[in-house]
């Protein structure tokens, strides 16, 4: 009688964890969405480059944005740039905003995930921000990542740069990528923009992404599409190269 209570107790134990492993697994995925720095007042002052790369592989974001002061006189402005958001589980670490090569420490952060700065331009000179974090959950499990520029349209932008440096892993589970005008080698997708207006065309980037713990252990694992079910069966021959995957361009 005693087996059988500790071989009972064992599987219940068992079963416990599974589905706790489980719903882990199904509740790790998170929404990546990047923004530039936005300026409380826009008034004498070009927005020269704008250089985003993201690392999947590491986590690591690096967003770094040029503003120049058109006019003779030096001048003060707020910038803000929104980093965390509960509703689509971002959070992040080892935030830097570095000013002129100079980090500075003295940024506010508001309940909406808004990070407050200021900063002096120079009469007819430019000023280099550069910001880098890394998310708290591994992008990996990210279904979707994303630069918007929402906050910007309307605005003319002289150049921007998007690359996203993909974990091999991953390649095989990406579904879709806005705008169909990147390119794509050696693990990186890059698109670049030169001299244009942010409008509803040019505002997003994005890839949409399966995640590999979503398609094994997530609430979809009922209802996997026959690509879906080739990627768990052939994981091992996609990422060794012996698989072929072509990115969809939408």
């Amino acid at each position: 009688m005693k087996k059988k209570y500790l071989l009972l107790l064992t599987i219940v134990i068992f079963i416990l964890l599974s589905f706790s492993t489980i719903a882990n697994a199904a509740t790790r995925s998170f929404s990546f969405v990047g923004e530039p720095v936005v300026l409380n007042d826009y008034s004498d002052i070009e927005i020269l480059n704008n250089e985003v790369v993201i690392n999947e592989d590491t986590s690591e974001i690096s967003n770094k944005i040029i503003f120049k002061n058109t006019s003779s006189a030096e001048i003060v402005r707020e910038g803000t740039i929104k980093l965390e958001d509960n509703s689509i589980g971002l959070k992040i670490t080892d935030l830097k905003i570095i000013v002129n090569g100079l980090e500075i420490e003295n940024y506010t952060k508001d309940g909406n995930g808004n990070y407050n700065f200021y900063l002096k331009i120079n009469a007819n000179e430019g000023k280099e921000i550069n910001i880098t974090y890394k998310t708290a959950s591994s992008l990996q499990d990210a279904k979707v990542i994303k630069y918007s520029m929402d906050k910007i349209k309307g605005k003319h932008v002289d150049r921007l740069f998007f690359k996203v440096i993909m974990n091999k892993y991953d390649i095989a589970l990406v579904e879709k990528i806005w705008p169909g005008a990147y390119e794509f080698e050696n693990n990186e997708v890059y698109t670049e923009y030169i001299d244009f207006d942010v409008n509803n065309l040019t505002k997003d980037i994005i890839i949409k992404k399966e995640t590999y713990n979503n398609l094994k252990y997530g609430d979809k694992i009922d209802s996997l599409t026959e690509e879906q079910e080739d990627i768990l069966k052939n994981y091992k021959d996609i990422i060794d190269g012996k698989i072929n995957i072509t990115l969809e361009r939408i």
